[in-house]
This record gives structure tokens, sequence and C-alpha cells, in this order.
């Protein structure tokens, strides 16, 4: 099932599910996962949980933006538990992920790793070099979703 939920609502033990699901791919320590978090989320982005029975198996986050009065989202931290790879989880928490998305109406972007690009692909995610609201980094391309 999903839960989704602003920063602001999170319950500090969701918060620490959350970093620990994404210590599973990000080898970072607990705490600064933890002081990254709270730096870097603001209050009402939107998080979205995928839980199997009282377990977080996926995750990621819609980070609200405003640049020169322009709103947009980033999707950011998109992981599933590697336990769960393989089973088509990604495919049903991105397929969620856009529906949020398309409730907002904002345009979106994403920086993926280049094993990533397909999935993405295949959800509306087209290639972008467009840098006028996101910096670009370096080794991850930029995708914006074309809906």
């Amino acid at each position: 099932y999903f839960k989704i939920k602003k920063t602001i609502e999170l319950k500090p033990q969701e918060i620490n599910n959350i970093i620990k699901l994404k210590q599973s791919y990000w080898k970072y320590n607990f705490k600064s996962q933890k002081q990254f978090f709270k730096q870097n989320y603001q209050v009402n982005d939107l998080h979205i949980l995928l839980h199997n029975r009282s377990s977080l198996i996926g995750y990621n986050c819609l980070k609200l933006n405003k640049k020169n009065a322009k709103k947009f989202i980033l999707l950011d931290s998109f992981i599933v538990s590697p336990k769960f790879k393989g089973k088509g989880l990604s495919n049903i928490l991105l397929a969620k992920t856009i529906n949020e998305i398309l409730n907002l109406n904002m345009e979106t972007f994403l920086y993926s790793n280049k094993n990533s690009i397909n999935l993405y692909r295949n959800y509306g995610f087209k290639k972008s070099y467009d840098y006028s609201l996101v910096s670009k980094k370096k080794n991850r391309p930029l995708l914006k979703l074309i809906y």
C-alpha cells in the first residue's frame, strides 16, 4: 500500500525508515543521511512511501521547487528495497508517482543514473538540456517528463 505525506507530516519513525532504505543504496552513515534529509527537504515536499505490510520497500520524493516565479518538481531519491528488486515494484512506484505529478500539473525533472534511463523513458521522460531551473550534474543525465 501507498502513503503520500508532506515532510512536515512525517513521523520520526517514518523518517528513520526512509533513511534506512536509502542506506541500502547510498553508502552514508545514518547520522549523515538524517542531516542530509533535514537540510534538503522542505516542509511541503511530497514523500511517496510504498509498504509491504509494515515494512517500507519503496520510496521517492517530489521536491516542490520555485525558481524565477516558475514552479516545478524535482523527482528525487527513487529507490526500491534490494530484497524486492525484479518484482515490478519500480514500475508500480513510478506509476503512482506519475499520477501524483499529473495531479500537481507542474513541469517535472529528474537526474537519472545510466541504468535507470529506460525505466523513466517508458513513463514519458525524455533527455533534457534545459538547465534554466535546475543545475547540471556531472555524469547524471537530466530527464524531463513530457505529457
